[in-house]
């Protein structure tokens, strides 16, 4: 394994928080950060989840909470990002905390810890798979798909009748990525020609009943579309669907206006930007890296997401000031 990298990493992050350069304060005043989660799991079931770098423990959540609200005037995006654009100034920048699919994960093990925290965040749910058996495309690909070290001709047959026989011998979460970029029927095709035998109770989309509590105790419910679809691949009506129909079926869930959207793997172009405006969205999330200055493109938010390996040191501990370094943007290759 290659250590001087990670050597050289964390020798950067103490020298520089050490010298105040990667402090919030200095690097984010003015600006407005929004992170992501996405999976909150204890590490039993990560080691079991076919994209491990978007999953947290509870207690690397847990941490990474607490330093934000030390750090930072922390909350729900509509409710920081109101203030930040309204030209309100704390001492501390603010943090928005955002938590995307919709996983009953961030129910079971992130909402206690927020609470502990007093901390409100928003969940951006893909709003056709409240409750339901059903999965995201990508997590039904996941878990039907054997390891690399397991694949049958069969798995491979249809990967490569799939347009992917290119990856047909890699891991899930490499073949995920290249599924990203096929047609979206023939990408629905594969979904349904290798269904998983079961899906872990673990691994399951929050209920009707779980959205409405998070709303009731003072979190934000953002719209990830219907599906979790490319945008920018889907037709005129499907992108209308996908977006209004999202907005309409949880405003009616909750019983009242969601504003926020976050982009499934933050794709959108300008004929997306022209339907989301039109569908109503006061705001949205790309996955675009990057804090976001006064009078930023509202439809257009940068965020910065959580990867739990890179706030670790070589020792394995978690690191304050390797989670400021890769906040502060200053090293591109801890992104």
């Amino acid at each position: 394994m290659d250590l001087v990298r990670p050597k050289i990493r964390d020798f950067a992050a103490e020298v520089l928080a050490q010298g105040g350069m990667t402090s919030p304060a200095r690097r984010h005043l003015g600006r407005l950060v929004i992170v992501t989660f996405h999976r909150v799991l204890p590490e039993q079931f990560r080691s079991r989840y076919h994209i491990p770098g978007i999953v947290v423990t509870p207690e690397e959540l847990d941490w990474t909470i607490r330093y934000l609200r030390r750090s930072y005037t922390i909350g729900r995006l509509d409710h920081v990002h109101g203030r930040h654009e309204a030209g309100d100034a704390p001492s501390k920048p603010f943090v928005a905390i955002t938590f995307d699919d919709g996983y009953a994960d961030n129910f079971t093990y992130a909402r206690p810890i927020l609470e502990k925290h007093g901390v409100k965040a928003t969940f951006f749910i893909p709003a056709a798979f409240i409750g339901r058996e059903r999965l995201p495309w990508y997590d039904s690909l996941g878990f039907a798909l054997s390891p690399a070290s397991r694949r049958t001709e069969v798995e491979r047959g249809l990967l490569a009748r799939h347009d992917l026989g290119h990856v047909a011998d890699a891991e899930p979460q490499t073949i995920i990525e290249a599924a990203k970029r096929i047609r979206p029927h023939v990408r629905q095709a594969l979904v349904e020609a290798i269904r998983p035998s079961r899906i872990p109770a673990w691994a399951r989309t929050m209920s009707a009943e779980e959205i409405v509590s998070l709303a009731l105790e003072g979190h934000e419910i953002g719209a990830h579309t219907m599906t979790h679809p490319i945008l920018n691949t889907c037709d005129d009506a499907s992108l209308d669907w996908e977006l209004r129909g999202s907005k309409s079926l949880l405003e009616k869930l909750i019983g009242r206006e969601v504003t926020s959207l976050a982009y499934p793997n933050g794709d959108q172009d300008a004929r997306v930007l022209r339907a989301v405006r039109t569908a109503g969205f006061q705001r949205a999330v790309t996955t675009h890296w990057g804090t976001n200055p006064r009078g930023q493109e509202r439809l257009l938010l940068n965020r910065c997401d959580i990867d739990a390996r890179r706030m670790r040191n070589l020792s394995g501990e978690l690191s304050e000031s390797n989670l400021a370094l890769r906040l502060s943007g200053l090293h591109p290759g801890l992104r």
